[in-house]
């Protein structure tokens, strides 16, 4: 079974990490940072497209975890 851990700080999805370590799970694969961007825009009226604003990144790691078997 995996479980998947997503956080908008390295430092929440570390946090998150050592807390499910404890109790017994493993990482699966590396922490991975997965940016996204978003493309700002403004609006006349007439719901046309006015000026462009800039874009917005926003940044999310992702890991994922699997139980241990105990022996």
């Amino acid at each position: 079974m995996d479980v998947v851990i997503r956080r908008a700080t390295l430092s929440d999805t570390l946090r998150a990490v050592r807390e499910l370590e404890r109790k017994g799970w493993e990482c699966s694969c590396p922490i991975r940072k997965i940016p996204k961007w978003c493309k700002k825009w403004e609006w006349n009226e007439k719901n046309e497209f006015r000026n462009f604003r800039g874009v917005d990144e926003h940044i999310t790691y992702f890991v994922k975890m699997r139980k241990v078997k105990a022996e």
